[in-house]
């Protein structure tokens, strides 16, 4: 494990946190904390990590995750239709997406994915995955 997050309101405590991280890193695993990707910052906005967009009450799917689903679904909706790919490739790889897209708040968005497939032939195949 390499990435986690630490939250507070008070913000010399984080930097009081950071510093016995960093202590502990050089100290005892002879390692260097990223100063690029170790950063405090106001959470408002979500705090992007692993795919998500985490807020204090709920996370979302970063939108580039979800921008690029999208676009792989259209590329498995031609290949699909042009015989160059199977269901069970398609399903497997949409399985894994769903699945993790499920530890955000995202029923309206795979919903909302499903309806724009019921043009072709996907969507027979993936209902069950997405909804």
């Amino acid at each position: 494990m390499d990435d986690f997050l630490i939250f507070s309101d008070d913000k010399k405590a984080l930097i009081e946190i950071k510093e016995k991280v960093r202590d502990f890193l050089r100290n005892s695993l002879a390692l260097q904390m990223h100063e690029g990707k170790s950063q405090i910052y106001d959470t408002k906005k979500g705090v992007k990590f692993l795919g998500f967009r985490i807020y204090r009450d709920y996370r979302r799917l970063a939108s580039d995750n979800v921008r690029r689903f999208r676009k792989r679904l259209k590329k498995f909706n031609y290949l699909f239709e042009n015989g160059k790919i199977d269901a069970d490739q398609i399903r497997d790889s949409v399985r894994c997406w769903a699945a993790h897209s499920k530890y955000a708040n995202t029923t309206g968005l795979r919903q909302n994915i499903f309806n724009g497939l019921t043009q072709g032939k996907l969507s027979g195949l993936l209902k069950d995955i997405l909804v």
